[in-house]
């Protein structure tokens, strides 16, 4: 099993191939993942056409489960509170 393994052992060749093709396919690696112009336009946009101070931030997120914890660390930062209430189909 993995953890009985020698870190030698993941130096082989056909470990670094591996991890460097998934590394290079992972669905996390994404535009989204580095700033660029079309990145910056968007935000400056939502920003423009939503209320707010200017104290406002743009955050692009991969998935749903990102935006979920997001709201709710948001959430927490600005009440203090740590628990939330969900309604399924709400």
């Amino acid at each position: 099993s993995f953890p009985t393994r020698r870190s030698s052992d993941l130096g082989h060749p056909v470990i670094v191939e591996a991890v460097t093709r998934t590394l290079k396919h992972m669905p996390s690696a994404s535009i989204l993942s580095t700033t660029h112009e079309p990145g910056v336009a968007l935000a400056e946009k939502l920003l423009s056409i939503t209320p707010g101070g200017d104290d406002r931030r743009v955050w692009f997120g991969h998935s749903g489960s990102d935006a979920n914890e997001t709201v709710i660390r948001s959430i927490e930062a600005a009440t203090g509170k740590k628990r939330v209430i969900a309604f399924i189909g709400a």
